[in-house]
């Protein structure tokens, strides 16, 4: 080989290496950080996504829960009673029972018979009336 050829061939390879190295180190300190990121950023916008789904399933389930909490009694038995009472009375009236026809007896709440969800507590309490009323058949369909 004469000296010109060898000296091609060194800087042949030589560059070749460096663009080897250059290659490797682009790969390293460019490329891959960047790939990186763009997982990053796939991974939280999923996130976010599942956040916001999450976000308006709760939305709904408050709405049903405020809905619930208008519906139900307080949790004090003795206001609880008086309101129920009240209820069935306006209730009665609006149906068309006259005011004095209408009698209503509270009996006491029975918290035997339902589940207990913390140690002795019951889940929920049972209200118990016996009501007496005179009417016609039109106030008694109407109630």
């Amino acid at each position: 080989m004469t000296p010109q050829t060898e000296r091609r061939l060194t800087i042949l390879l030589g560059g070749f290496i460096a663009l080897a190295v250059f290659g490797f180190f682009g790969y390293q300190l460019v490329v891959k950080p960047i790939a990186d990121h763009d997982n990053t950023i796939r991974r939280l916008e999923s996130d976010l996504a599942k956040a916001e789904d999450r976000k308006l399933e709760i939305l709904a389930k408050s709405k049903n829960y405020q809905q619930a909490v208008k519906r139900s009694l307080p949790a004090d038995v003795v206001l609880a009673r008086r309101e129920y009472g009240s209820k069935i009375n306006s209730m009665l009236r609006e149906a068309g029972f006259a005011a004095n026809a209408i009698e209503i007896k509270s009996l006491e709440p029975d918290t035997k018979n339902s589940q207990t969800t913390l140690p002795k507590k019951p889940a929920y309490t049972r209200l118990t009336y016996l009501t007496t009323t005179r009417g016609d058949l039109g106030s008694l369909i109407k109630f």
